[in-house]
């Protein structure tokens, strides 16, 4: 899985929102029933985003450099299928666990 900056992140997923058909207007309501947890295992480790007992495990590593971690992303279509509970609040979730690695 290729890694991606938030920004690109965003670009794909209005990608893959046109192609999929799947306008923000569309999109689920929010689920109020998250958590988020950091599993790591000395230089890497994993991110869980929860919504009751789903969740979407992220791998991440340090980086080098300017770049502080390294967070691999599933790709558009990838995410759909492992996903499909969430495919709709993508860019929501993302966006939730961007705000938890930064706080």
């Amino acid at each position: 899985m290729p890694s991606d900056t938030i920004q690109n992140l965003y670009q794909k997923e209005t990608a893959f929102g046109a192609l999929s058909g799947v306008a923000p207007d569309s999109m689920k309501p929010s689920s109020d029933d998250w958590s988020f947890e950091s599993k790591p295992i000395g230089q890497y480790g994993y991110f869980f985003y929860h919504e009751g007992s789903p969740e979407i495990p992220f791998y991440w590593e340090f980086g080098g450099g300017d770049v502080v971690l390294i967070i691999r992303i599933e790709e558009p279509n990838k995410f759909g299928l492992r996903y499909p509970w969430a495919v709709e609040r993508r860019r929501e979730i993302f966006e939730r666990v961007a705000q938890e690695l930064i706080a």
